[in-house]
């Protein structure tokens, strides 16, 4: 009897360890492909979300010292850029052949291209930050919204499985 008790006791040791092993693999599962669908998500809103923030840095320039005719070229980088590295696998990096931010450029007497970029940093930082915001908040919605379908259907299914008949109901029944 004891070591029936033991060998039982021992088998329940190790089944009670692999419950929390199981949940945690579950859980770094179902995270990575969260993660995999909502930063598929940032890229697919990124398109609307850099437009419409061009739109805004267009309107937003006519205030700045950037001359009237470099505005598009200014607005056209931007849209270049922000949807590289909105749609890039590391949207935190800026993509290559795109500049840095304010603070990496500075004004260079006689180069048009870092006076220009100082002229309108901080319309193009605003524009950044729009574009940013909106696909990451759009991102965020569609996988929120998943998520609660997807726990309406399991709790859909769990409410049809029918379930075990116990001993004693059979026994009234």
């Amino acid at each position: 009897m004891c070591s029936l008790t033991s060998a039982s006791r021992g088998t329940r040791d190790v089944l009670s360890g692999s419950i929390p092993t199981i949940q945690q693999i579950g859980c770094s599962v179902g995270l990575a492909l969260i993660s995999i669908v909502f930063f598929n998500q940032v890229a697919a809103q990124s398109q609307s979300a850099v437009d419409d923030a061009g739109g805004t840095l267009s309107r937003s320039l006519e205030t700045t010292a950037v001359a009237p005719a470099l505005r598009p070229a200014v607005v056209g980088e931007f849209t270049r850029c922000a949807q590289l590295q909105l749609s890039s696998p590391h949207p935190e990096q800026t993509p290559p052949g795109c500049a840095g931010g304010a603070s990496s450029v500075a004004a260079t007497p006689g180069d048009i291209r870092s006076t220009v970029a100082v002229q309108a940093a901080p319309e193009l930082e605003d524009a950044a930050r729009q574009a940013a915001a909106r696909s990451f908040l759009g991102a965020l919605t569609i996988v929120l919204w998943s998520i609660a379908g997807a726990a309406v259907v399991l709790a859909g299914v769990s409410l049809l499985l029918k379930k075990p008949v116990t001993a004693g109901a059979e026994a009234t029944g």
